[in-house]
Parts: C-alpha cells; sequence; structure tokens
C-alpha cells in the first residue's frame, strides 16, 4: 500500500514539473511566434497587394461591415480588412480576407487585394478542400486569373451557369458550387472596398 503511494506522488510530481517546464517554454516562445504569424500574415498580404510596401489595420468594425455587404453570413463572412500603404503611409488599397461559407466540402477562405481604383490585383487561399481534380481547381491560375485586372466599378462577378450581367466568370467543369463560393466572396471584398472608398466607414490608420 505504501509503495503504491509513493508511486502515485512521484508521478504527481514528475507531471506537475514537466507541466511547468512545458508551460514556461511556451510563454517564452510567445513573442517568436507571434512574430512569425505576423510576418506569415504580412506575406499573405503581399502575395495579393505586391505594390504595398507595408500594411496597417483598418480603423473600424468589421461587423458593422459585414451589415452592409449583399451577403448573409450563411454565404459569405467578411475576417479581415487591412489596408495596403506605400512608403510615405499613403493608402493604395485594401487586403479583404473572406469565407465563403457554401463551398462544396465546407468554408472556403481567402484573401482579395484590391486598389483604389476597385481593381482586383490578387487572390490568395488560406483554406481550401473542395474535391480533388474538380474543386480544387479553383487554385488555378486559369480560374484565379478570370477575377484579376478586373475593375469593379458599379459592376459584379456573375458565374456563367447562372446569367446576369456582370463580368463573367467561366465556371470549373463539374464543380459550379465551387465556383459560385469563391465568386460571392469575392463580389463580397469588393463590396467592402467599394463602400470603404466610398466614405462608408472610417479607414484612418491606426
Amino acid at each position: 500500500m505504501n509503495q503504491i503511494l509513493k508511486n502515485t506522488i512521484a508521478l504527481f510530481i514528475i507531471t506537475a514539473v514537466s507541466g511547468l517546464l512545458l508551460g514556461a517554454v511556451y510563454e517564452g516562445t510567445s513573442d517568436a511566434r507571434a512574430a512569425q504569424a505576423e510576418k506569415s500574415k504580412q506575406n499573405a498580404y503581399r502575395e495579393v497587394f505586391a505594390e504595398a510596401d507595408h500594411f496597417g489595420e483598418m480603423d473600424g468594425d468589421v461587423k458593422e461591415l459585414q451589415k452592409s455587404i449583399s451577403y448573409s453570413e450563411k454565404e459569405v463572412v467578411v475576417d479581415e480588412v487591412v489596408q495596403a500603404l506605400d512608403k510615405e503611409g499613403e493608402l493604395l488599397g485594401y487586403v479583404v480576407t473572406v469565407t465563403a461559407k457554401e463551398g462544396y466540402a465546407g468554408d472556403i477562405k481567402f484573401s482579395v487585394g484590391i486598389d483604389k481604383d476597385k481593381t482586383v490585383l490578387g487572390i490568395s487561399y488560406l483554406t481550401l478542400a473542395e474535391t480533388a481534380g474538380l474543386g480544387m481547381k479553383a487554385k488555378d491560375d486559369s480560374f484565379v486569373e478570370q477575377y484579376v485586372n478586373q475593375t469593379m466599378d458599379g459592376q459584379s462577378f456573375v458565374v456563367d451557369k447562372d446569367g446576369g450581367d456582370g463580368v463573367v466568370i467561366d465556371s470549373i467543369s463539374g464543380a459550379t458550387i465551387t465556383s459560385r463560393a469563391v465568386t460571392k466572396g469575392v463580389n463580397g471584398a469588393c463590396e467592402i472596398v467599394d463602400l470603404l472608398l466610398e466614405g462608408g466607414v472610417s479607414n484612418e490608420e491606426e
């Protein structure tokens, strides 16, 4: 009985010490991890807005922006909006990160770079888990480049299968659902930038 008690106490001490050591290591590396996460975010922003010198937080409530787009949160969620700035801190445009909720296999999260002329500069996927050989072709340049260099002032993107007025996007063969989801997400990002540029929300750099 005494041996069982001794073993229990020893195991408790080992577990407690291990927990304390792990906690100390985690805390000690928190700054480095935060710096690396920030660097990764900055690199992701630069993928879709190469002309920017740096990126700044937007002074405004993203949730308020969410209320102003034509899609519900069941369709498109606005995750983040940052300013793309030149060396002098002058605004060049925005990077908008959205989640399209109606992908075939789930959420599709991506960032869209849009300049002050309301021209789409690039799209970078953060989460994409669509069907291999079908919806995953949303990453292909042949699909993504349909949105790039399009100036979305007073118009929107429309999927070819759906018809309607706007810039027509050729849907991915066998993956119309994915094509619609991405198109809604890009349209939502364009609506956000249009709202900001028209003065709907304060966008001063913090």
